[in-house]
């Protein structure tokens, strides 16, 4: 076995570069441009090879693209271990809580982004909770390192699993606002309908994301008469809608409440640097990236204070109870009529996201990997993990 030898299955990431694709995607680029003198394999679905060209420390090797998650899990666990005992690594990195169960020969890091699926089944399907509620517990069992993206997580795994001493909280990264060099915002805002001043949601329109409680809140306010701005849901449809769906149409502003589908990565920093406020009531976050991308764009933020979300936006956003539509409205009415106050977040929001840059996220999943590299050289491997 050559111990300097390292894999990373980010077979999880596709073009849509959505959730945990988007940190495989902004983590493996950042890898890529740092000199880190490892020896790093990582297997990636065909669909991703133009993004990632191989150099003298990092090799990208193709493997099939996935027309579903089933196919993608079923070759994970039957095809990827016998991949990785041939190949003889050291170390492998797998970006999510899905580890092979048998056995790889190779000590093993695993990323735990949330444990939601405990916290709130009823938000998952029943065939999705059960797979992850069953292979979570044996991929943390099993791993030397389990990295968590925030200090909420770490807390959350550490009581489930105890399983301190392997937990290493790895905050994710935000990109700087890329500015606008071909001034084609109006072009973008014009493409989704957005006219006018809005408040801003991005993520995956699903039960998770709490957007009742900003529609009813969007409602209260508009009845008071005292906020003119539309409502922009930004984000693609998620597993049951229809609770959504139902509130939107009973809100009697269908007409104001703008649903612009997925936004691709290009067209997204539009969204947010038009936007009067940007708004994230979600009831559960393993981080909450979102509220951050705000916050580099220039946006003021209401946020939730539920789960890791507090950890996230610090003191540079206003916090709500997520099952609070009054507080979130009267926080919204009075934000959008106060502008020292937007300006007064707005600063804060900028120093708040330049604290987290995806090669800080890099730089720290490395020194991971160099612990376990170290740790192997002088026997004490993998701290109770199975090989």
């Amino acid at each position: 076995m050559d111990s300097n030898r390292i894999a990373i299955n980010a077979l999880i990431m596709d073009r849509g570069k959505a959730g945990i694709g988007n940190y495989a995607f902004h983590l493996l680029q950042e890898m890529n441009r740092l000199s880190h003198g490892l020896n790093i394999d990582v297997y990636i679905q065909q669909q991703m090879k133009p993004f990632f060209p191989s150099n003298d420390t990092m090799h990208f090797l193709p493997c099939p693209d996935f027309k579903s998650s089933g196919d993608r899990i079923w070759y994970e666990q039957c095809h990827m271990p016998y991949e990785y005992r041939k190949q003889g690594y050291s170390v492998v990195h797998f970006l999510d809580y899905l580890t092979p169960l048998p056995s790889i020969g190779s000590q093993k890091v695993v990323t735990i982004h949330d444990l939601s699926y405990f916290v709130y089944p009823e938000f998952f399907t029943t065939g999705s909770r059960l797979l992850k509620q069953f292979l979570t517990g044996p991929g943390i069992r099993s791993a030397a390192r389990v990295i968590c993206v925030s200090g909420h997580t770490g807390s959350d795994v550490t009581r489930r699993y105890h399983a301190a001493d392997k937990v290493r909280v790895i905050p994710l990264g935000v990109e700087p606002d890329p500015g606008n060099p071909e001034g084609n915002d109006a072009e973008t805002l014009d493409r989704y309908g957005i006219t006018g001043g809005y408040i801003l949601y991005t993520g995956t329109l699903e039960p998770r994301k709490n957007i009742t409680t900003l529609v009813r809140a969007f409602r209260i306010a508009a009845e008071k008469g005292e906020i003119p701005q539309s409502l922009v849901l930004c984000g693609k449809p998620g597993w049951k809608p229809e609770k959504m769906d139902r509130e939107i149409e009973a809100s009697g502003l269908k007409d104001r409440i703008i649903r612009t589908g997925y936004v691709p990565d290009g067209a997204l920093p539009a969204l947010f640097r038009h936007a009067d406020v940007f708004v994230y009531p979600s009831l559960y976050e393993g981080f909450g990236l979102p509220p951050l991308e705000a916050m580099a764009h220039g946006v003021p933020v209401l946020c939730s204070n539920a789960s890791s979300l507090p950890e996230v936006v610090g003191d540079a956003a206003l916090t709500f109870s997520p099952r609070d539509e009054e507080m979130l409205s009267s926080l919204l009415i009075r934000l959008l009529n106060e502008p020292k106050l937007q300006q007064e977040l707005i600063r804060k929001g900028y120093r708040r996201a330049s604290l987290f840059t995806w090669e800080k996220t890099a730089q720290a999943t490395i020194e991971v990997y160099r612990e376990l590299l170290s740790e192997e050289k002088t026997g004490n491997k993998g701290l109770e993990g199975e090989r």
